[in-house]
């Protein structure tokens, strides 16, 4: 056992499951990058931007350690939850047991919810107190533009 050589891990996938994976992984990107971004936008120093951003990489990885449970599977509920739905996709892209139309909501949730993301991001950008460093009132944030 101690002289066998290493066997090589192949992984076959369809052409259209890698579109699928690459789309997947571009929507995550979005998602996670304009998430982060605003919220680092937030902080005063590479310090406290840091501390912001560890809680929500926390909260981004239960959903994904969750996709790893026994039992559970790409649906329609699931399909909905952020970066569960994108883990549970790649998941099944990789099992070779995806199904076409459960990927494009997985694809247009994720969309959705990388447009809100940088939406967020835009306000945040937005604000002047933000950008110049000044105290920073959510109230502003979310308040009317005049």
């Amino acid at each position: 056992m101690m002289d066998e050589e290493p066997t090589e891990m192949a992984v076959a996938l369809e052409p259209a499951a890698w579109g699928w994976l690459v789309l997947l992984v571009l929507l995550t990107t979005l998602f996670l990058g304009a998430l982060s971004l605003a919220v680092v936008l937030l902080a005063n120093s590479y310090k406290e931007a840091q501390s912001y951003v560890s809680p929500l990489m926390m909260l981004v990885l239960v959903p994904a350690m969750l996709a790893a449970m026994p039992g559970m599977e790409l649906n329609i509920q699931t399909a909905f939850v952020p970066v569960l739905n994108i883990a549970l996709a790649i998941i099944s892209l990789f099992k070779g047991s995806w199904d076409p139309g459960m990927l494009a909501i997985v694809a247009v949730a994720g969309l959705v919810y990388g447009i809100v993301a940088l939406w967020l991001t835009s306000l945040t950008f937005g604000n002047e107190n933000v950008v110049t460093g000044e105290n920073f009132d959510w109230k502003q944030l979310f308040g009317s533009r005049n």
